[in-house]
């Protein structure tokens, strides 16, 4: 293919040759991104850092989900099992705590497929979004301004938060707040955070700080002699479960989801998958390990915990949280 461009479209791509920190002149691989830049495409440099830890944002794609709320709000009660003072319950979403009469939005296009009151039950008001690929659900609300059948729009007001005592249709509510739920196609209940990446915050500079300290500690622990890139990501991304390591590529890069985890649980993602690269290093990981069980799995298992526990004795803090 051959690529004709003018005077001013070779300025253009040298200056974001500039932001994008590409030097072709150093290393001739980077034809290929400049190539991709050309094409308009996004190039990626994550897996040529060269630090010991990075932390890296997820870049949003077109069909970014839109936050229900229009902004960020606090997360007063998580996804999954809690204590309700009678017993634990599932929790199937998550209460994002904003003042009764909040404007709720669609986050995708979708169909209206419920949109009623179903007192008595503990949802009340109550709101079902049909995106295709996924469903949404929101509770406690005390107006509904779209009806069943409705097409919707991404950022379109489909009606209002409630959930104090004095609003209709709160259902169990005792607070103001909004109740927004995700399913997949299957109508399993997914932890929104997981699946949506702008409800909750990122992590912040001291977590950060604390992070990198052990990823430090955990690679002098297991005498790494070529240590990969810790990615310490504020998004999923790529990121299937918690955390992901490519043994198999040339540059190794260990990338670990870390917001809204409490802190030891990142830290056990990082010490199993470093236990990981160390098994790699010492010829133990000539095959992928199964995803559960196995002797290789357990022993990073194992490592991982001791490591936590070692490093417990030097910051006490981790486990604050």
């Amino acid at each position: 293919m051959k690529l004709k461009l003018a005077e001013q479209q070779v300025k253009g791509l040298i200056n974001k040759l500039n932001e994008q920190q590409i030097d072709i002149e150093k290393d001739a691989s980077n034809l290929s991104k400049l190539a991709q830049i050309v094409l308009g495409n996004k190039v990626d440099n994550s897996t040529q850092s060269t630090d010991d830890v990075k932390f890296a944002d997820y870049i949003p794609t077109g069909n970014e989900m839109m936050h229900p709320l229009g902004h960020k709000e606090p997360i007063s009660s998580g996804f999954g099992l809690r204590d309700t003072g009678i017993g634990s319950k599932d929790h199937k979403g998550v209460d994002i705590a904003t003042p009764s009469g909040s404007p709720v939005y669609a986050p995708l296009d979708g169909v209206v497929e419920s949109s009623r009151d179903t007192t008595p039950n503990p949802c009340g008001g109550f709101i079902k979004l049909n995106h295709n690929t996924i469903h949404t659900k929101f509770c406690h609300l005390r107006q509904m301004v779209v009806s069943q059948g409705d097409q919707v729009k991404k950022g379109q007001l489909i009606g209002y938060s409630g959930g104090g005592k004095s609003d209709p249709m709160h259902g169990t509510a005792t607070g103001p707040h909004l109740h927004y739920e995700i399913l997949n196609v299957g109508g399993i209940a997914m932890n929104p955070v997981s699946v949506q990446h702008n409800l909750a915050e990122n992590v912040d500079d001291k977590q950060k700080e604390k992070l990198a300290n052990f990823v430090k500690f955990v690679k002098d622990e297991l005498k790494i002699s070529h240590a990969p890139t810790v990615a310490i990501l504020n998004e999923k991304g790529d990121v299937k479960t918690t955390a992901n390591y490519d043994y198999g590529k040339e540059n190794k890069v260990i990338k670990v989801r870390a917001k809204n985890r409490m802190m030891v649980d990142v830290m056990r993602s990082i010490g199993h998958e470093l236990a990981h690269h160390k098994q790699w290093e010492d010829g133990k990981l000539k095959v992928r390990p199964p995803d559960i069980g196995g002797p290789i799995e357990d022993e990073a298992n194992a490592l991982a915990g001791q490591l936590i526990k070692k490093f417990a004795k030097i910051d006490s803090t981790i486990y604050d949280e």
